[in-house]
């Protein structure tokens, strides 16, 4: 998928997505003065309406709280994305982060999505590196490698029987 902003070597700028009358996906291209007003004429409407925009934001992560706090950690930069992620990859993530907060909600809980090898440590942001933890315990845990991966065993889940952690 292109991202927002992406040159052409003709200098055309991709503005976005739409589908056809044939339901089909299409690349939508744009001049680069034509870009350039448009991100202007944007800015400037969020400078005049700070508060409107700030709520739209609220009202999007209210409705779509799985992509949100995707959004959110990769925001903060905790996700760097170190492979492409196919497809299905990234439903699955999706889907990581849509049953935490269905745990959550379920336990009365606060649970976490946390990368078992973190990214502080060389893991990658990939559905085999993810797993829900409560909130807490993953704050104990912040950016250690958990023991069993220490030993050589590839496994999922966190520590060992004993619940210790590698320093």
């Amino acid at each position: 998928m292109r991202k927002h902003g992406e040159r052409r070597p003709d200098g055309a700028r991709f503005w976005s997505y739409k589908r056809n009358k044939m339901n089909e996906l299409v690349e939508v291209w744009i001049t680069e003065a034509a870009f350039l007003r448009c991100k202007e004429r944007n800015k400037n409407s969020h400078k005049k309406k700070p508060q409107k925009y700030r709520d739209k934001t609220r009202r999007w992560a209210q409705m779509f709280p799985d992509l949100s706090a995707e959004k959110r950690d990769r925001y903060q930069n905790r996700i760097k994305t170190q492979t492409n992620l196919s497809h299905a990859d990234r439903l699955k993530i999706r889907m990581i982060y849509k049953i935490c907060r269905r745990i959550s909600k379920c336990l009365q809980i606060r649970h976490d999505v946390d990368h078992i090898v973190p990214l502080y440590r060389g893991g990658i942001h990939h559905p085999s590196n993810l797993q829900i933890l409560p909130a807490r315990l993953n704050q104990i845990k912040g950016y250690k490698v958990p023991v069993n991966m220490c030993r050589g065993n590839n496994l999922a889940a966190y520590g060992d029987a004993t619940g210790s952690v590698a320093q």
